[in-house]
């Protein structure tokens, strides 16, 4: 698995000025609808796809409002999801005291069909069902990235300061500011995983008070260590998903005789194996 992160792809396009999918209001150019309309929001239902593993609407924020990814495979995970079934998929908040997990937590609310119905109103008056080039001549501390797919196209928006209106209001709405439907917690069916070797007696020794959370990889996981360097899968449900699921940020792990530094992410709707 090649792990590129996506944020310095995001500058990348930012500073090519790239043109991606998306449509404009808020000091962006206009191009036509999807259905060959001027933009503007359609009265009828819009077509999605309804999968439960289908991604309709993903966003990610980037920059200095936002805590960066501290590992590799967390620059993969988006801040909020809708997935084509009107589930919504955000990373949980943890109590203030809580221990820094290993694997990040994600809660989910549904919000129906109404509701995955509204949020595409909202992105189709917020300009996003159509062709936009973005003007960021002005540079911004927050890099938003919303990606839409209805009608049978996929839009994809990447701007320092003409996305943070609908990503605030999706937010409010839905995501951990509020929004209705009951907040339960995400249940993943596995983890991909990356392991590194360490020296746990020298440089790369746990950090002072943590020296106990050194904990032996089961036996029978699915995947060794030693073959994670790039990455590796491992169900939830089981005695290595068990222990990642427990872990917190500081947690070793001893297999074949070696110490590893494992990260690890839950594979979410519309995500790809090790690949």
């Amino acid at each position: 698995m090649n792990l590129a992160t996506r944020a310095p792809a995001l500058a990348l396009l930012l500073a090519a000025g790239v043109v991606v999918a998306g449509c404009g209001r808020n000091g962006a150019v206009a191009g036509n609808g999807p259905d060959g309309s001027d933009g503007e929001p359609s009265t009828d239902d819009y077509d999605h796809p309804t999968g439960a593993d289908d991604v309709v609407i993903s966003i990610d924020v980037y920059g200095s409002g936002v805590a960066p990814p501290t590992r590799i495979l967390e620059s993969d995970l988006p801040s909020l999801l809708v997935t084509g079934d009107g589930r919504v998929v955000f990373q949980a908040l943890l109590p203030p005291d809580a221990p820094d997990p290993l694997v990040r937590r994600f809660a989910q609310r549904d919000i129906g069909e109404d509701g995955l119905q509204q949020l595409l109103t909202l992105a189709d008056e917020h300009g996003l069902l159509a062709e936009v080039e973005y003007d960021d001549s002005q540079a911004a501390e927050v890099v938003d990235a919303v990606v839409v797919t209805a009608g049978g196209h996929t839009y994809e928006h990447v701007s320092q300061q003409h996305l943070d209106d609908f990503v605030e209001a999706v937010e409010s709405r839905v995501g951990r500011g509020g929004g209705t439907g009951d907040l339960e917690s995400h249940v993943t069916d596995s983890y991909l995983m990356l392991a590194t070797a360490i020296d746990a007696t020298g440089t790369d020794a746990p950090p002072a008070g943590t020296e106990n959370q050194v904990f032996d990889w089961p036996a029978d996981a699915p995947a060794r260590l030693a073959d994670a360097a790039e990455c590796a899968e491992v169900p939830a449900a089981g005695a290595a998903g068990d222990l990642l699921t427990g872990a917190t940020a500081s947690t070793r792990f001893r297999d074949g005789g070696q110490t590893y530094e494992v990260e690890a992410i839950p594979v979410l709707p519309g995500s790809t194996a090790c690949r």
